[in-house]
Order: C-alpha cells, then structure tokens, then sequence
C-alpha cells in the first residue's frame, strides 16, 4: 500500500456497528447502509450502553508535567543521559496518583501505572503524544526504545517523510495515567432455543411506513423482552423495548445470541 492510501484512515465496511442510545437501534440500519457496513450489534443494555460502561470501568486519573527534555540533541544525535531528571519527574506523579487512589480505598499494590509522553522533531511544529515502553530511564536502551516509539508513531501520523531525527527530539509534558482495576459485572449466558420466529414475543402487526415500499406495508411487531436465544426475525420488523425501539427494515435480519445482543445483518 503506497503512503498516500496508509493517510486515509480505515474504511467504516470493514467494522462492526454497535448501535446504542435510546434512539441508536432505531436508525443504525439506515445509516449502516449509507456507510456501507453490513452487521450491528445491539446490546439489551443499549439504552444505558455509556452508563453500564461508566459503572463498571475501571478507575482511571490522569496526571500530567510540563517538562522539557531533549531525548535526542540536535545535529550531534546524543542521547539523553540525564536519567534522574526523567525519573524524577515520573515519580513526583507517582506520589500525587497514590495519594489520591489511597484515599479512594484503593491499595498502592493494586495501582497500574503508564505513562505517555508529548513529543516533537526539533524545528517542527507538530507534537504527538506517545505511549512510553518505559516508566524509568535507566540505560541508552531505555531512551532508544521511546525514540524507536515516538518514531513508529509520528511516521504513521505523519508520514515517513515527516521523520527528522537531524533536527533533535524534545520531551514536552509527562502524562501519568494511573489505573485501579475494579472487578468486572458477568453477563448472564442464556440457553439457545430453537432458531424460529419468535412467537412469544409477537404482538401481532402494524401499518408501518417503509421507505423501501414507498408506503405502508402491514409489519410483525415484537417485544424485545421475550425474545430468546436462538430466535431469527426477518425484517421488515418492528422490535419494541421499554426504552428504545428497534427497526428492521426489508433485506436485514436479526438474530438472538446466548447474552440476548441482537445482531443484526444485512442480506445478499
């Protein structure tokens, strides 16, 4: 792949859509189609999708130095050798992140830490900030492998052409990211009925407009709640929830897996 391709980013076909919110299953088929992607999850937590998250993530603060550093001095191309500086600086955060973690009822063994650190070429303007191999400095290996980091990063921001060790590399700001791992909720794992339209949660049918039939067209409606494991629905169809409604129109399908996500995908 030529460089001018590797800047375009990723293609939105080539992933799948999680659809949440209140109004996301709603109308994630019609943008799937626009954008070309053909399969979509939908939690039965869906209405909540950010709230579930909030609630069960872990606990994360962030602390952050300004800091000047020249990781690799200009034209001489020498490396940064003064690694008390560097680690002083990482644990002067250290010290900040426990206090607070501590006092949260975190214990300090339980804490993660990793550190990011903002970085440019010397005489350019763009800064990157880049995930550090290395808490501590402690040999040259230590100082190559961020440089090595910050390198393979801004090369694929910014091109290979963009790279210019010549110039120098400076360290503008530490960031600390300390984390406490907090356990996990299991979601429940349901038996797989057999693959059928779901009689049970039936409501019967409705006039629904379709845009694919250019007017109303008689539609089976559903309750979400009562549908199970293994159950396929064909669409078009109308899913209804306390909290949110899914549609599925003409040429999508539904299925049911063993957490109750709908997965819905399109046909041909």
């Amino acid at each position: 792949m030529c460089i001018r391709d590797s800047l375009r980013g990723y293609n939105p076909q080539d992933f799948v859509l999680f659809a949440y919110g209140g109004a996301g299953p709603t109308h994630c088929c019609d943008y799937a189609d626009h954008i070309g992607i053909k399969k979509i999850i939908i939690f039965p937590f869906s209405p909540v999708f950010c709230a579930f998250g909030s609630s069960s993530m872990d606990v994360v603060h962030f602390y952050e130095q300004t800091m000047r550093i020249p990781l690799i001095t200009p034209m001489t191309m020498q490396y940064f050798t003064d690694y008390e500086k560097f680690n002083r600086v990482v644990e002067t955060l250290q010290e900040k992140a426990l206090k607070d973690l501590t006092g949260e009822g975190f214990t300090p063994e339980s804490v993660i830490f990793n550190l990011e650190l903002e970085m440019k070429f010397g005489g350019q303007l763009h800064t990157l900030r880049v995930l550090s191999p290395r808490l501590f400095l402690k040999s040259e290996e230590d100082v190559k492998a961020i440089y090595e980091a910050f390198e393979r990063e801004y090369s694929e921001r910014y091109s290979p052409f963009a790279v210019y060790p010549q110039g120098g590399v400076e360290i503008l700001s530490f960031i600390l990211r300390a984390t406490a791992p907090t356990s996990k909720p299991q979601l429940p794992v349901y038996p797989k009925k057999e693959a059928i339209p779901p009689k049970k949660a039936s409501k019967g049918t409705r006039d629904v407009y379709w845009g694919e039939y250019g007017g109303f067209h008689k539609t089976p409606i559903y309750e979400q709640m009562f549908l199970e494991h293994g159950n396929i629905i064909e669409g078009p169809a109308v899913i209804e929830a306390e909290s949110t409604t899914t549609v599925l129109p003409p040429g999508w399908k539904l299925s049911v897996d063993k957490y109750l996500n709908l997965i819905l995908e399109k046909e041909g």
